[in-house]
């Protein structure tokens, strides 16, 4: 029983962290928001992404970073204040 809810808790805390990075992405602006999706979700590399952003490689590598670190901050004072 013990070990159950231990696994419940943590199952919980692991489902609100993916709500608050949810969220985050959601608010995220787009100019962001759509590099790091093809990134991720899409599997594309920053130099597909310029491409079919009309971005040079630099951009998307600093878009991209922007990105992580803006969704990382974001998820995280989520977490804090709620």
């Amino acid at each position: 029983m013990h070990n159950r809810l231990i696994a419940l808790i943590k199952r919980k805390a692991a489902l609100d962290s993916l709500d608050r990075l949810r969220q985050a992405l959601v608010e995220l602006p787009h100019r962001y928001r759509e590099p790091l999706l093809l990134q991720v979700a899409h599997g594309y590399s920053s130099a597909q992404i310029g491409r079919r952003l009309g971005l040079r490689l630099e951009e998307v590598r600093d878009l991209l970073i922007h990105a992580r670190t803006v969704l990382m901050r974001t998820a995280a004072h989520r977490g804090g204040s709620g």
